[in-house]
């Protein structure tokens, strides 16, 4: 018997080996099925800190509708007021405000307010109610995000209103900048009526540098043109308007002088004009 007639050997030649993988892929056996990978599920994301949950979403929306239900009592309570204090109504007509470049400006509106509510017998409370009232645009969007932040927005007193609305809208650095226009402030070109009434209202910006009349004088004057300060260097005042009293009847004298040359120095031109044209 020879050697290959009892068993078959295991080992095939490389052609037949070939053809028997030769059309199978990747997942493929002689038939027998080759269980596949799945894909593993994603990790669970942590949670944002910063996204609300349902139960934050629900409770502001509960706490803006206890401020709105707020405002519209207090409202309801300054109607009343008015009505039994027979306040005439245009009395009560309270400026709006939104946003101004003027930091005075800004920081008159809550006097302006203040002013109005000295006509009623409103709280604490029922005087912010009034003043937000009054708060149009970014002012009003302003206010909508203090009253997020705070513990208790139905219990801001008028004080913390003003004061906060002060920061916001009177910034330091701008006031700073004013301060610096009023040491710098000059007549220029202005009448002294003008430069007077200018001066009055930048006094505001530095109440350091005109805490006292003297320092207030003193400022007034090294503005003042030129030719009519030193008119008014030799003098002493007792208060600033005598001062300004004394620039504005000096300013005048001075204009009136200068038009008066003026004029003198128009008819001399003119006179020696036609003398030009009279010779023969």
């Amino acid at each position: 018997m020879a050697i290959g007639d009892g068993f078959r050997s295991d080992k095939a030649p490389p052609q037949e080996r070939r053809r028997r993988y030769r059309g199978k892929g990747i997942g493929e056996t002689d038939g027998r099925p080759v269980p596949q990978l799945e894909n593993p599920p994603p990790e669970p994301q942590p949670p944002n800190p910063h996204t609300p949950s349902l139960d934050q979403l629900i409770a502001n929306q509960n706490q803006l509708i206890a401020n709105q239900n707020q405002f519209m009592q207090t409202m309801a309570n300054l109607l009343q007021a008015q009505k039994n204090q027979n306040t005439p109504p245009n009395q009560l007509r309270a400026p709006t405000f939104d946003y101004t470049d003027d930091p005075l400006e800004a920081e008159d509106w809550p006097r302006e307010i203040e002013k109005k509510l000295d006509l009623t017998t409103c709280t604490d409370e029922e005087c912010v109610a009034l003043a937000v009232h009054q708060l149009k645009g970014s002012a009003s969007a302003w206010w909508d995000s203090f009253c997020e932040t705070h513990d208790d927005p139905a219990s801001i007193t008028w004080e913390e209103f003003t004061v906060a609305f002060k920061e916001f809208f009177v910034p330091k650095e701008m006031l700073m900048q004013k301060v610096a226009e009023f040491c710098n402030l000059k007549q220029g070109t202005m009448k002294v009526q003008e430069y007077v009434n200018l001066f009055i209202k930048m006094m505001r910006y530095a109440p350091d540098d005109t805490r006292t009349d003297e320092k207030k004088q003193y400022w007034f004057l090294q503005g003042l043109h030129p030719e009519i300060r030193v008119l008014l260097t030799a003098g002493v005042y007792r208060s600033l308007r005598h001062m300004m009293n004394k620039a504005i009847s000096v300013g005048k004298e001075v204009l009136d002088y200068d038009e008066g040359e003026s004029s003198k120095r128009k008819r001399t031109d003119h006179m020696s004009l036609l003398g030009t044209f009279q010779r023969p």
